[in-house]
């Protein structure tokens, strides 16, 4: 049997759904045909069937697009997840000073006494040398702490890389552990939105976790850079006292300059023969006599000074 049009299905409907006292009413006569009726009634129990099957596939339909949508999660219902909180409290707590401002390391600069290295020991490697020193009569006498202004600067940017280290590796440790609880989360992840989420927080740590190493290594950085800069001051100053007295070109000056020379040799010299005495040291030296056959030694002599090359 040919499955009837949906404008016959209609029309073969109405007729069934409309009561005989309607028909009546509207002036229709009532003529009782069995075929038309047996035809009417296919066409309705064809009519259910169809409805039925579209029905079956609509819910079917919306079944899919549940799960889909459970699947999927609510975006807005993701902001409060326990991974998450968990996270950003750690990372808070975490929270590093970070690197000083060059304004800032100025200012430690200036406040350094040199004081700062009697108490040192470099992290347990020397015992501190202390405040106090003995004299060469064996008296306590105060150290100079601006003798060592240069030397605490230094360990005072060491100081300072050791402080960003040790906040670094704390800050490490705690976003390792935190990655590791949110790669958890994700595999019982109950919805998209819900992974989605921990992916976007993954990156966030690693990311925490690079700026974390960047920190530490501009610390490194700044370390070598501050020695760097000591050393070059101290190579301005050297030229800039050597600087303050240019070498004379007049006769006179250069006369002058020739007896200033001979006086500080002359005192030199004067110098080392009254340690030389102090130490009971000969002041003639002992003349070596080359080729004497009256030597000791069973080695063979040389019998001329040796060339100098």
């Amino acid at each position: 049997m040919k499955t009837p049009a949906p404008t016959l299905l209609l029309a073969a409907l109405l007729h069934l759904t409309t009561s005989p006292t309607q028909l009546h009413a509207q002036g229709a006569t009532l003529v009782y045909d069995e075929a038309h009726y047996q035809q009417a009634a296919a066409n309705h129990t064809v009519l259910k069937n169809l409805m039925e099957q579209q029905l079956a596939k609509a819910e079917a339909q919306l079944q899919r697009l549940d799960t889909q949508l459970t699947r999927i999660g609510n975006y807005a219902e993701t902001t409060n997840l326990p991974s998450t909180l968990a996270t950003t409290e750690a990372l808070a707590r975490s929270q590093s000073t970070g690197l000083k401002t060059n304004q800032q390391l100025e200012d430690m600069n200036k406040a350094i006494t040199g004081t700062e290295v009697f108490d040192d020991t470099a992290s347990g490697l020397y015992q501190p040398i202390g405040a106090q020193v003995k004299d060469r009569t064996g008296k306590m006498v105060d150290r100079d702490p601006s003798t060592f202004k240069k030397e605490a600067a230094l360990q005072a940017h060491i100081d300072e890389y050791k402080r960003i280290r040790a906040e670094a590796l704390a800050e490490e440790q705690t976003i390792r552990q935190a990655l590791a609880d949110t790669l958890t989360a994700i595999d019982s992840a109950p919805d998209e939105a819900s992974v989605l989420k921990q992916q976007a927080l993954v990156t966030v740590l690693e990311g925490r976790l690079q700026e974390s190493r960047d920190r530490l290594a501009q610390a490194t950085r700044d370390v070598e850079m501050h020695e760097k800069e000591a050393l070059n001051q101290e190579r301005v100053q050297s030229l800039a006292k050597m600087g303050n007295k240019p070498a004379p070109t007049d006769p006179a000056g250069i006369k002058e300059l020739a007896t200033q020379l001979s006086g500080q040799l002359t005192n030199a010299w004067d110098n080392a023969k009254a340690a030389a005495q102090a130490k009971g040291i000969s002041q003639k030296p002992k003349r070596l006599n080359w080729g004497s056959s009256s030597s000791s030694s069973t080695s063979t002599a040389p019998t001329s000074p040796p060339t100098v090359p």
